[in-house]
């Protein structure tokens, strides 16, 4: 028979027993030090952008973890798998996808419990995605081309469960400065497409930059000399020296159209890989004052009136063969103010470029009198369509000053953005200083 202190010594211990919380399930965090047993998964097919990624993700997991990367091999193992790069067996996988869709540089990065997804679209992507995902989910940043930050704790930093994607906004970057022009390794980390041509790091945008190019397509060397009428007329005189690398375009002739035109498919006959080929004005402001090109620009009320109209009909003439090439041109000093009554044509981009514009204000910033005074970004106006935005930035020697810029750009960027941009790019006035 069983005691009153009995019975209530097994309630006791019962109790006891069901209060005691049960051990726990939850698996550890992922972290970066915890990959090092998983699966590297390499593709036979990898472009040599793709491979370079690779080598990548494994410098900086060293660089993070003081320990080599995980075991490389081309089937996925049994603990745990990191894929780096597009391909079949990738697209085989449950957490898998095709890279249909995210053009040359977008990115995707899936993370679960046992699996690490890194691929992007070719040629860029998946590099630009490795960067992206020391970037975004361990802090790491790339400062210059030879520091690179990681802060404190990152390798065993908890690393959450995520599906991100996404696809830059600028097809075109440009940070025209020398830690990146003559870095190509740095350049790649901090994603400017405009650097080198080598298929490690993805080779350049099929954008291109638009810039002064008239002469170039009619040269004064070929024709000043005959046809002098091909030049702009400037206080009496046929222009058709090479101030400001060459002189203007005598833009209402319809011969020039005609020529220029020519020259372009041409030049896209021999690179049919451009999508992008510059129809703009040379630096300097000897625009043509003939009584054809004056009379169209009073109507207009400035001289992106004939300019414009010239750029137009050798965007049309060019369709007709390249039916996919875009024509570009510079809204830069004269040519900044847009015409009055009609714009671009859908195959013309128009890069503009804010020498003029504040440096401290962002160029759409309604309280800054200069950025007021920017017609191109006027809300209604014609023209408004930019393709992209080309800031000349005064820099000093020391180039770890910050630059005057440094807190309008990102604002000036986003309104780019806005405004169906293509292409960013930001230059020094002067030849890039080496780097230190």
């Amino acid at each position: 028979m069983y005691t009153i202190a009995s019975l209530l010594c097994c309630a006791v211990t019962a109790l006891s027993a069901s209060a005691a919380p049960a051990p726990s399930t939850a698996p550890a965090p992922l972290t970066l030090r915890a990959l090092q047993q998983w699966t590297l998964v390499t593709v036979d097919d990898a472009t040599p952008a793709e491979k370079y990624a690779v080598e990548e993700f494994r410098a900086l997991y060293k660089l993070i973890t003081n320990t080599d990367a995980p075991a490389a091999a081309n089937t996925p193992g049994a603990k745990g798998n990191i894929f780096v790069g597009p391909g079949a067996v990738l697209r085989a996988h449950t957490m898998g996808y095709d890279i249909a869709g995210l053009g040359e540089e977008g990115v995707r990065i899936r993370i679960s419990g046992d699996t690490l997804i890194i691929a992007g679209g070719r040629p860029r992507g998946t590099l630009y995605a490795v960067y992206e995902f020391f970037d975004r989910y361990l802090g790491v940043r790339f400062l210059t081309r030879d520091h690179t930050y990681v802060p404190d704790g990152a390798a065993d930093a908890a690393i959450s469960a995520a599906d991100y994607a996404y696809i830059p906004p600028f097809s075109f970057r440009w940070s025209y400065y020398g830690e990146t022009n003559t870095n190509p390794v740095f350049a790649a980390r901090m994603r400017t497409n405009t650097v080198t041509p080598d298929d490690r790091f993805g080779g350049n945008s099929s954008q291109t930059l638009i810039s002064h190019s008239v002469t170039s397509l009619l040269p004064p060397s070929v024709y000043g000399k005959n046809h002098p009428e091909y030049y702009a007329l400037v206080d009496g005189v046929r222009k058709i020296d090479n101030r400001g690398g060459g002189p203007q375009l005598c833009v209402t002739n319809p011969a020039v159209i005609d020529l220029v035109a020519e020259a372009v498919n041409k030049e896209l006959d021999a690179h049919p890989e451009m999508k992008t080929i510059s129809v703009s004005q040379m630096d300097n402001d000897d625009y043509c004052k003939c009584p054809a090109c004056e009379a169209f620009t009073q109507k207009e009320g400035t001289p992106m009136g004939p300019h414009m109209a010239f750029v137009n009909a050798v965007a049309e003439r060019v369709e007709k063969k390249h039916p996919g090439a875009m024509i570009g041109t510079l809204a830069y000093a004269y040519t900044r103010k847009p015409p009055k009554t009609f714009g671009a044509r859908d195959n013309v981009q128009i890069q503009l470029c804010s020498i003029e514009c504040c440096t401290v204000h962002a160029i759409n910033d309604p309280a800054c009198p200069t950025a007021r005074s920017a017609p191109i970004f006027r809300r209604g106006n014609p023209s408004a369509r930019a393709s992209g935005c080309g800031t000349t930035t005064p820099i000093s020697a020391d180039t770890i000053s910050p630059f005057p810029t440094s807190a309008s750009s990102p604002r000036t960027s986003n309104s780019s953005r806005t405004t169906a941009s293509a292409a960013c790019s930001c230059r020094p006035p002067e030849t890039p200083f080496p780097p230190r």
